[in-house]
């Protein structure tokens, strides 16, 4: 790029940036911000919930979460979502992992590993990071296989988007 194409270029992006601010438009990557507690939370919860999963099915339970806060069908943050009743049972069972994740139980040298993991998955989502799945900003539950899921109104009103490994993610069902 030449200095006069550069100084075009720019000249124009500061146009559009100032006309953005006198429309009251906002120039945020994204409108969501998260508390550093959010993202701490997710990450503690991918720990206990997902600790034996991908990197790329952890990523998706921290998308699960986030698209949570978005709908208006949920808690409005994700540490709302996370502590929500009968969300994720590891938050109040007493759980190992989950007390590992919170600091009241020491950690071996291979869950320290994991729990890094965690920490890098979550802070991956909040960053942006997509896997580019079919409707992946529309997931709001996920199902372990090795669990038998419910069949409840709630579960009924979902739909099947995507499969990895024991993991099942779902979205609302498309209204017909």
């Amino acid at each position: 790029m030449t200095d006069k194409t550069r100084r075009g270029f720019l000249g124009g992006l500061a146009r559009l940036v100032t006309g953005a601010v006198i429309a009251g438009i906002s120039l945020e990557a994204s409108a969501e911000s998260y508390t550093a507690e959010d993202k701490k939370e997710t990450a503690r919860i991918l720990y206990a919930e997902s600790a034996n999963q991908t990197d790329k099915n952890k990523r998706l339970v921290a998308r699960t979460i986030i698209n949570r806060a978005k709908s208006k069908d949920y808690p409005s943050t994700p540490y709302k979502v996370i502590h929500q009743k009968n969300a994720f049972t590891c938050t109040h069972d007493g759980s190992k992992l989950w007390k590992q994740a919170n600091g009241k139980t020491k950690m071996n040298a291979y869950e320290e590993k994991v729990w890094a993991k965690s920490k890098t998955a979550a802070k991956a989502v909040y960053n942006g990071t997509k896997e580019g799945i079919t409707r992946e900003d529309e997931i709001v539950a996920y199902h372990d296989t090795s669990i038998s899921k419910p069949n409840t109104k709630y579960w009924n009103s979902l739909e099947l988007v995507y499969t990895s490994g024991k993991l099942k993610f779902y979205a609302p069902k498309k209204k017909k």
